[in-house]
């Protein structure tokens, strides 16, 4: 990958990049603590978020809060270009205490309308605010400010698009892996072996698997530790003991849960601790 401009912090992480011959298998599934806005500028592929399939054309904006499961699907080695900005909500404290504006990544339901096409921005176009935010200053703290100076117009631009789609009428017919994830989701910390939920289903583990690797680009397994793994974390900040945590996140065994954790994290989850 080659990153045409990039910034990161602890709450804000940015970047323009490329991929001159982009190669399917560098990229993994994403299930992270932040929000995320995702831009698609060229290349050949589809997005995947939470089984759900989106089509993605020059000006595709896609948007995923925190924990939704996503992950673009290579088609060719076509060069591939977008935009990415992830953000803690906590950027918005001092101007939407409410979080008004996170209403379109909060006030949905997992993997749905997570798609927003250009014919749905009027006044201005998000292409428009992320290159405005690709400009370095000679300063960190001036370059983070520029970001976020555009990213309160680009969430505006965003919430208006939502209100409108929300008015529509819209119809999705649902598919057993859309109920497999809500069923996941909704018994995170329960006995979710592939044996118990091939029973839930009526559906062989070979099938069940086959059909959730398909529509999600990773293993059902991998989707559930990645899912426990964020949720512990999230209460090990709150002030939870690791121990608490791990047992409560449906972790049965504490090494097992500690390798997971700084596989995925690159750290120890007693560096999250309060």
């Amino acid at each position: 990958m080659s990153s045409i401009f990039e910034y990161r912090d602890d709450s804000l992480y940015f970047h323009h990049s490329i991929d001159n011959t982009p190669n399917d298998n560098n990229f993994p599934i994403h299930i992270h603590e932040q929000f995320e806005i995702y831009y698609f500028i060229s290349g050949d592929a589809v997005y995947l978020v939470e089984g759900n399939e989106y089509k993605l054309t020059a000006g595709s904006l896609l948007i995923m809060r925190n924990a939704e499961s996503h992950k673009v699907k290579i088609l060719s080695d076509k060069p591939y270009e977008r935009f990415s900005l992830h953000f803690s909500p906590n950027v918005l404290d001092c101007i939407d205490p409410d979080n008004l504006l996170l209403s379109p990544f909060i006030n949905r339901n997992l993997g749905q309308n997570n798609l927003f096409k250009v014919s749905e921005f009027k006044n201005i176009q998000p292409i428009e605010l992320f290159e405005c935010m690709c400009k370095k200053f000679n300063t960190h703290k001036e370059t983070k400010l520029n970001i976020l100076t555009f990213l309160y117009p680009l969430l505006s631009c965003i919430n208006t698009a939502f209100n409108n789609k929300e008015k529509q009428i819209i119809t999705n017919k649902r598919n057993i892996v859309d109920d497999l994830i809500e069923y996941i989701n909704s018994h995170l910390f329960s006995d979710l072996s592939l044996e118990s939920l091939s029973a839930h289903f009526f559906l062989s583990s070979s099938q069940l698997s086959r059909l959730f690797k398909k529509s999600t680009g990773t293993s059902i397994w991998e989707y559930i530790l990645i899912k426990r793994l964020l949720s512990a974390k999230s209460k090990i900040k709150s002030g939870t003991s690791v121990t608490t945590a791990c047992i409560e996140c449906g972790f049965k065994d504490y090494s097992s849960f500690y390798r997971a954790y700084i596989k995925h994290f690159n750290n120890s989850p007693n560096k999250d601790k309060l």
